[in-house]
């Protein structure tokens, strides 16, 4: 998971770290951008339980999901997606402007990402 030096710096000030530790012991070193680790499965490092640890803190990639511009594509990527994530169509009904804006925003995060790669 993507996760930006300001998201960095507020998580690693909750959890009370150096932000150079939280890198060490939370991100994967060697990419151009910083990105979470994972645990073996895949999951999030900050999953436990089916929970995420820093929900309110947690990044923009995150708070996005599943609106994702590469998800919301077709029905068909929406309902490939809703297979191996079993939150998809359970809560809460997001309208048409969420949606949109979630994308958005997300498109705005890649293409400034990919700027610094």
């Amino acid at each position: 998971m993507a996760v930006s030096e300001v998201e960095i710096e507020k998580i690693a000030d909750s959890l009370n770290m150096d932000v150079k530790d939280f890198i060490q012991n939370y991100c994967i070193s060697g990419t151009a951008s910083r990105k979470l680790k994972e645990q073996e499965n895949g999951a999030c490092i900050f999953l436990k339980d089916k929970r995420c640890t820093i929900y309110e803190l947690r990044p923009l990639q995150c708070r996005t999901f599943p609106f994702w511009p590469e998800n919301v594509k077709s029905g068909y990527r929406w309902k490939q997606l809703s297979v191996i994530c079993p939150g998809i169509d359970k809560g809460r009904v997001y309208s048409f402007q969420e949606i949109e804006l979630l994308v958005k925003m997300q498109k705005e995060y890649d293409r400034k990402r990919r700027k610094v790669i």
